[in-house]
């Protein structure tokens, strides 16, 4: 059905006064290179893992003598190319060559597309590309089981709406600035978490004050610090044994391995609840309440550790999660959850791991781990100080949610001439 300027195509509704063509048309030959040939030249080559499926975008280059090149360094590029992966392209490792490699060379398993810049802007077929829609067209065309792939001639074949070279100019202008903020965004997460892994690392050396320092089982702390193992402040215990078939589709949320992720928990969709009636009085030791330190005791994510959302209050713990129990008033919750995602205490949960044929970790050999303990107000200031940090890590990375989506939006939006401009 057409509806009023806009006229149906084979790719969907788009304004009448867009051409319909396919890609190959507006696009002009590449070419390719040996650098064997040029022994010592040296060259810089990206290969697909070097393109971000997040970003869209080159993250970085190896170089190369010609000599030793790999034999996929083929593909000659210039600045303001678009290199598209044709292994599983439904991954959407595009991006464009940025002007620093300009000249650079690409692996094979990328489709080099140079726009003929009469008719098509290149940034415009970047977004093209790059869209869901040609990402779902194109994956369409995959064959092969171990390795699908698709031809550089599935990707050029491909149809898009092609309105106004200087429309074009102006979809891409409007897209990129909301790319660099999505970008900017994802810079200022980055250093936020570098920041908080440097400041851990130092406020657990230095403490606050700045004074002397000693030399311990866990290498300098402070003077005044104690340093004890962490089983004489926390108990560590595993979850409830629950079968399979305990689960239900709905009740009482249970936290398993796969639901601690990046620090916190998950709700994904192989969540597994338990009936609520039949929570027993035997379970109040295994329900979870907001701030409880969980850590992963096996699996692949064995000692990773995750502090629990208002949202699994009440939330029952399966075994092969264990969760800290803090006895002792002298030890902050909070300083034992930051100290629980130190790199010490990683590296010592890494190492506990290699001497384990099962890779798994006990919690006894958890509460063995030395921990630094200052006094509770330090301790306390300590954990405030690394809050505030978290705190705007949160906010940062909800802002680069919130920019992605726009982008998204965005794109959708004028790539389908919903919105002009």
């Amino acid at each position: 059905m057409t509806t009023k300027n806009f006229k149906q195509t084979e790719i969907g509704e788009i304004p009448a006064d867009w051409d319909l063509k396919p890609l190959r048309s507006v696009c002009v030959e590449t070419t390719t290179v040996n650098p064997a040939k040029a022994p010592d030249t040296v060259i810089e080559y990206v290969d697909v893992s070097s393109v971000s499926r997040e970003g869209c975008r080159i993250v970085g280059a190896t170089k190369y003598a010609g000599k030793d090149a790999p034999g996929r360094a083929r593909n000659l590029v210039r600045h303001r190319d678009v290199i598209f992966a044709t292994v599983r392209p439904t991954l959407r490792r595009v991006a464009l060559v940025p002007k620093e490699l300009d000249g650079q060379v690409v692996s094979t398993a990328f489709c080099v597309i140079r726009a003929q810049e009469v008719q098509a802007h290149p940034e415009y077929l970047y977004y093209v590309v790059s869209s869901p829609d040609f990402i779902t067209r194109v994956g369409r065309l995959e064959r092969g089981a171990s390795y699908p792939a698709v031809t550089d001639a599935n990707i050029f074949t491909q149809k898009i709406a092609l309105p106004a070279r200087p429309e074009q100019e102006r979809i891409a202008g409007v897209l990129s600035k909301i790319q660099r903020a999505v970008e900017n965004q994802e810079t200022i997460v980055a250093d936020l978490r570098e920041l908080k892994v440097a400041t851990t690392a130092k406020l657990f050396r230095e403490g606050l004050s700045g004074g002397p320092l000693k030399t311990t089982e866990i290498g300098e702390i402070p003077v005044d610090w104690e340093i004890k193992r962490l089983g004489n402040y926390a108990n560590l215990f595993s979850g409830y044994a629950f079968k399979s078939s305990d689960f239900t589709d709905n009740g009482v949320i249970v936290v398993k391995i796969g639901s601690l992720q990046n620090g916190t928990l998950t709700i994904g969709n192989r969540t597994n609840y338990f009936p609520k009636d039949s929570v027993i009085e035997e379970f109040e030791k295994y329900t979870l309440h907001q701030g409880d330190i969980l850590i992963a005791l096996t699996g692949a994510t064995t000692g990773k550790v995750s502090c629990v959302p208002k949202e699994f209050n009440g939330a029952l713990l399966n075994q092969r999660v264990g969760k800290f129990e803090v006895f002792s008033d002298k030890l902050d919750k909070d300083f034992l959850h930051f100290f629980s995602i130190s790199n010490y205490f990683q590296m010592e949960i890494n190492l506990n791991i290699l001497q384990s044929a099962q890779g798994n970790i006990s919690p006894e050999k958890i509460e063995n781990i030395f921990i630094p303990v200052p006094g509770l107000e330090e301790q306390k200031e300590i954990a405030g100080i690394l809050n505030c940090i978290d705190r705007k890590i949160v906010f940062a990375s909800k802002e680069h949610e919130n920019l992605k989506l726009l982008f998204s939006s965005t794109l959708n939006q004028l790539m389908t001439g919903k919105i002009r401009v």
